[in-house]
């Protein structure tokens, strides 16, 4: 645990002046590893003085190599030293968020900034948008889209800002990573069905920790897991609700990954 400085927290030049005023952003950083194989997995939680939480992973260790006769070349990695190859591979990730925003009486809300079609009434200069609103009212898998601005809010619609007159909420904006590139139907992927989609909203279950199941090496397709808590098909509109962020690293190695990433 440690805290640090994050450069401007904000900043504004006066013009009539030419009188400036800043003031510098502090984290405080929750951050642990873990070794699994060749791989070490750095995890921070940046808490910030503007009540925001930034989750990063950060990947390093020793990248996996096999052999490969010198001289030649492949299409499933990339040659990191002579007689090594790094093979091409993901690392996906999710984040377990066990909301109360005043209480376990929540929903989430899709939001979405969409354009709106110029009209001499009601939009004659054409920069207009929309800004959409769909709550999530069964229990789902989501896709980030950042052409359409798409975030989430998990909000109390029982407790109202005084000063907006809206439900208070928390904002949570999923990273548009890419996803598990693996065939449907192959292991990996039905082993993992949770990194299908960028955000998922379950009802809250005492034993639901684990986003691919408890074991999800021990079988042949995901049990218990994100995959199982949507086809449930659960109410989660008002009610005790958890959202799971999945985010990813695409790794085709390069030789600077080599001998340690």
């Amino acid at each position: 645990m440690h805290e640090q400085d994050d450069g401007v927290s904000w900043k504004h030049l006066n013009w009539r002046t030419n009188r400036s005023v800043v003031a510098r952003r502090r984290q405080l950083i929750f951050q642990f590893s873990v070794t699994l194989a060749n791989y070490d997995y750095i995890f921070a939680f940046k808490f910030d003085q503007a009540a925001a939480i930034t989750v990063e992973a950060r990947a390093t260790g020793i990248v996996s190599v096999v052999n490969i006769d010198p001289g030649k070349k492949s299409e499933w990695g990339t040659v990191v030293s002579p007689g090594a190859l790094a093979q091409n591979h993901q690392h996906v990730f999710c984040v377990r968020i066990d909301p109360a925003i005043d209480g376990h009486s929540n929903r989430v809300v899709q939001e979405e900034s969409l354009p709106v079609q110029m009209d001499q009434r009601t939009n004659p200069q054409g920069n207009y948008y929309r800004v959409h609103k769909t709550p999530i009212t069964t229990s789902v898998g989501l896709d980030a889209d950042p052409l359409r601005n798409r975030l989430f809010k998990i909000q109390n619609a029982a407790k109202i800002n005084p000063v907006t007159g809206n439900p208070v909420a928390y904002k949570i904006v999923p990273p548009a990573t890419q996803l598990l590139i693996a065939d449907p139907k192959s292991t990996q992927r039905r082993r993992a069905m949770f990194g299908s989609h960028h955000f998922w909203v379950t009802k809250y279950k005492d034993d639901e920790f684990y986003a691919a199941g408890r074991h999800p090496l021990q079988s042949r397709v995901e049990f218990g897991g994100l995959g199982d808590a949507a086809d449930r098909n659960d109410d989660v509109l008002d009610t005790d609700l958890v959202v799971w962020s999945v985010f990813g690293l695409t790794h085709n190695p390069r030789s600077e990954d080599w001998p340690v990433m």
